[in-house]
């Protein structure tokens, strides 16, 4: 436990330097590499069980943080709910927004698949046993195994991200909360476009009226590059952008 607290703050300490010289496919591979170690498989099928009651109950009462078929906003309300050696509350955005993109597709998405879909990114693509969250590369092959087209990207230039946009039904989005602070950390989310071609974040820690709520932004948004300057006050920036698609 010491030694990942001391990889942690020398990687956190080193974080500017990150974001402004290593390339995002880099950034990629190494957040890859942190999946290495793998969270017990008995805590895995314990955290399926435990999950699958609470958000059960909170779903059957309509009182708490999670209604099933409902895009996910409230991040910060999943402190009861386990992922790896974590919770959700901290580390759960990309399981959220993979949850959200399929709810987008037409997946009808139950309480269960929810469960289901933590325990899936347990045995594959959680980062420091679940105390990072996911992988990008697990939210894709992900995706990829369920039968969706694909396309990524790691540039940050409009004209490649707006593209992705134009050619996908739904997106996922990671990116850093703030360019020139990893200390900020990282978040994922969906990105939805409804037919007229404006883009919606969801789960992207916006509150209207005192609730979470899935944010469009004050004026209608039709590029995705223009989305970026929505996450974190417009200091974030893309590390990795999937475009998902149904199946030809």
């Amino acid at each position: 436990m010491k030694n990942i607290h001391r990889l942690k703050n020398s990687l956190l300490n080193a974080g500017s330097y990150a974001v402004t010289h290593i390339p995002n496919c880099c950034m990629v591979r190494i957040l890859s590499l942190f999946t290495i170690i793998k969270v017990p498989r008995k805590q895995i099928a314990k955290n399926l069980s435990d999950n699958g009651n609470i958000l059960f109950t909170t779903d059957r009462e309509k009182s708490g943080f999670f209604t099933a078929g409902r895009f996910i906003e409230n991040q910060n309300e999943w402190e009861s709910v386990r992922f790896g050696l974590s919770t959700m509350k901290y580390s759960g955005c990309e399981i959220m927004a993979v949850y959200n993109a399929l709810l987008d597709l037409g997946n009808r998405m139950t309480t269960q698949d929810m469960a289901e879909l933590i325990s899936v990114f347990e045995k594959k693509g959680a980062e420091l046993q679940g105390r990072w969250g996911c992988s990008p590369g697990s939210v894709r092959n992900y995706l990829i195994r369920r039968g969706y087209r694909v396309i990524t990207t790691a540039k940050t230039d409009p004209d490649t991200i707006n593209s992705i946009g134009e050619n996908s039904d739904s997106v996922i989005i990671t990116a850093y909360n703030d360019r020139n602070d990893i200390r900020r950390m990282i978040h994922t989310i969906s990105v939805t476009k409804d037919t007229g071609g404006h883009y919606t974040l969801h789960n992207a820690y916006k509150r209207i009226n005192g609730r979470y709520a899935a944010y469009s932004g004050n004026t209608p948004v039709n590029r995705l590059w223009e989305v970026m300057g929505l996450i974190s006050q417009g200091q974030a920036a893309s590390i990795y952008v999937i475009g998902i698609s149904h199946p030809r």
